[in-house]
């Protein structure tokens, strides 16, 4: 008796459509495509229109002209942002990728662009200093900050600090307190750091002035006397005008 088979009970692979698989397909395209932009790019011009909203500014607005040909174009773009009008001397394929490099270009040109009296009256603020520079250390995941203070004997009981960070040395003034020489040696070093990271620095020493309660103009009051300390015989903060 030859043997019989129930081929009904044999399990079928399922089948996609054809409509189920084109989904797939153009769902996978435009997966790959977001993860070709560079987030760089995307952050710039975000930054910049946020820029323009928290002051309060005319949106940025972009001028695109095609340099090249029809059929191989190159795009080179300009932004006028706040009155000032910044340009790519590159090309591009794309508008789009124009667009966004002009916007980093003008973004970190606007950010670089720092008011040093408005910013001096936070920074030159020694007791400010440290904050400000362990928060950039922060930002920089950077180790905190090391200080050095040691007195240096004198007629005068004055004081001086060495600190370190990020794998630099910076040396601070002569102080009338071991915490007054901590604080200008932050200065020192926030002023050096100044010309490598105006721009994150910048945003930090201007938070400090959001969260201050007084004016910007009472802040000039006070800080103008601190910093007149160091005018006195080279010493911040000597006796009787600093915390001890």
């Amino acid at each position: 008796m030859k043997p019989t088979y129930n081929t009904r009970s044999q399990a079928k692979r399922p089948k996609f459509s054809e409509e189920a698989e084109v989904a797939e397909h153009l769902a996978a395209r435009t997966a790959i495509k977001s993860l070709l932009v560079p987030p760089a790019q995307v952050m710039y011009k975000n930054q910049l229109q946020e820029y323009t909203q928290k002051n309060v500014k005319q949106l940025p607005i972009y001028q695109t002209v095609n340099v090249g040909f029809p059929h191989a174009p190159k795009f080179r773009a300009k932004v006028l942002v706040d009155g000032s009008e910044y340009e790519s001397k590159s090309t591009y394929p794309t508008k789009k990728e124009a667009e966004q490099a002009v916007a980093k270009i003008a973004y970190e040109c606007i950010h670089n662009k720092i008011d040093a009296r408005d910013i001096s009256l936070i920074y030159k603020e020694p007791m400010l200093c440290k904050s400000i520079l362990y928060e950039f250390a922060v930002k920089r995941n950077l180790d905190r900050p090391i200080y050095n203070t040691r007195y240096t004997e004198g007629p005068s009981s004055v004081y001086i600090c060495h600190l370190v960070l990020g794998g630099k040395t910076y040396k601070g003034e002569l102080a009338g307190s071991k915490q007054m020489a901590k604080q200008v040696a932050a200065q020192a070093a926030i002023e050096s750091l100044m010309e490598t990271d105006a721009g994150m620095l910048y945003e930090i020493i201007m938070s400090k002035n959001k969260s201050h309660p007084s004016n910007l103009q009472g802040q000039k009051a006070s800080i103008e006397r601190a910093v007149a300390c160091f005018n006195t015989d080279g010493i911040v903060g000597s006796s009787g005008s600093g915390p001890k």
